[in-house]
C-alpha cells in the first residue's frame, strides 16, 4: 500500500496584503503629521484696536425691579404700589427696547407669589432677557 502524505495547509492568512497596508498607514500618518507642525507656524495678524460695537447697546442700563414688603415695588427708581400699576409701566419699556435686561430682586423675606406676578408682569411686556437677582445666605 502506498502512502501519499497530504499537502501541506496554510496555516493563517497571507502576511503580504497585511504588510502593504500597515506600511501605506505608515506614511499617511507620517506625511500628515508634517502638515500639522506647518499648520501651527502659519501667522495670523490681526487688528489691534477695539473690537466695533453699537454705542447705543452700551448705553443701555439695565431694568431693575425691586420688590418689597407689603405689595410695594420699585422700578429703577420709581415707585409702585403693585403689580396692576407696574404692568402700564413695563410695557411702555418694553415698546422702547425688549432686549433690555431687567433684573428681578426682592427682600429675602419676601413671598413666592408676588416674585411671580412680578415676572409674568415682565414677560406679559415682551421682554427676552430676564434675570433674578440672588444673595449667598451667610
Amino acid at each position: 500500500m502506498i502512502l501519499v502524505k497530504p499537502k501541506a495547509s496554510i496555516q493563517g492568512e497571507p502576511l503580504n496584503a497585511m504588510v502593504d497596508v500597515v506600511f501605506l498607514l505608515l506614511i499617511f500618518f507620517l506625511t500628515t503629521a508634517t502638515y500639522l507642525a506647518t499648520e501651527k507656524d502659519l501667522d495670523s495678524a490681526l487688528p489691534q484696536g477695539q473690537l466695533a460695537s453699537n454705542p447705543a447697546e452700551e448705553d443701555i442700563e439695565p431694568i431693575r425691579i425691586y420688590v418689597m414688603g407689603e405689595k410695594q415695588i420699585r422700578c429703577n427708581e420709581t415707585l409702585f404700589t403693585g403689580v396692576a400699576e407696574l404692568r402700564p409701566h413695563l410695557a411702555q419699556l418694553g415698546e422702547l427696547n425688549n432686549q433690555v435686561g431687567v433684573i428681578v430682586d426682592g427682600e429675602p423675606d419676601q413671598t413666592f407669589g408676588l416674585m411671580v406676578e412680578t415676572l409674568n408682569a415682565v414677560l406679559a411686556a415682551s421682554f427676552t432677557n430676564v434675570s433674578f437677582a440672588g444673595r449667598q445666605n451667610e
